[in-house]
């Protein structure tokens, strides 16, 4: 099936190379293993976001500046960081965006860390933010954003469900509907 989906991705899009077989196996594990994931519309549209958040690479990334530039941006004395949750020196840069869906501030960080049940863990997010990188972690975190509605209080089945397919509007999953054309038409189901 991986391969059938490679073939037809490169037809789309451009022809991946060993590193992004890699990469898409990796995460069609993961998708394999969530029990959220029933309907072949939710895998696509999870995919097509995937892609365009991480810039076509389907690994997990992080939200480009220099400290110095993410405290202007996100820090505890900015409006953008107090909602964000923000409130110490430095959260601007420490709680950065990461992740498949860049997982962003102190507050979101905190959520996904208690619902996910990290917390105290070597998997901690709030100490450990970093470890919003690992794939599994990132994964996971995509899945608390996406299924569970924990940013936005918006849920994927609430766009993508047995009466409706409304991939334009489930941008508000993740936030505004920035990009969401983009998404919404990017063929990933091949």
């Amino acid at each position: 099936a991986a391969q059938a989906f490679f073939e037809k991705y490169g037809e789309q899009f451009e022809p991946l190379n060993d590193d992004g077989k890699a990469v898409l196996t990796k995460l069609f594990s993961l998708i394999e293993k969530d029990k959220t994931m029933t309907d072949v519309r939710l895998v696509a549209y999870t995919l097509a976001t995937i892609k365009w958040e991480t810039g076509n690479t389907f690994k997990p990334t992080t939200e480009p500046g220099t400290d110095e530039e993410l405290e202007k941006r996100y820090g505890s004395g900015t409006a953008a960081g107090r909602s964000l949750g923000n409130t110490e020196p430095g959260d601007g840069s420490r709680y950065k965006g990461r992740g498949y869906l860049q997982l962003a501030g102190k507050r979101n960080y905190q959520r996904v860390n208690e619902m996910l049940g990290f917390a105290g863990t070597d998997s901690d997010l709030v100490k450990y933010p970093e470890k919003v990188l690992d794939p599994e972690i990132a994964y996971r975190v995509t899945g608390a954003m996406m299924t569970l509605g924990l940013v936005t209080n918006k849920k994927l089945g609430d766009f993508i469900n047995s009466q409706n397919t409304d991939y334009m509007n489930a941008r508000k999953i993740i936030g505004g509907l920035g990009n969401a054309e983009e998404i919404a038409t990017s063929d990933v189901e091949g």
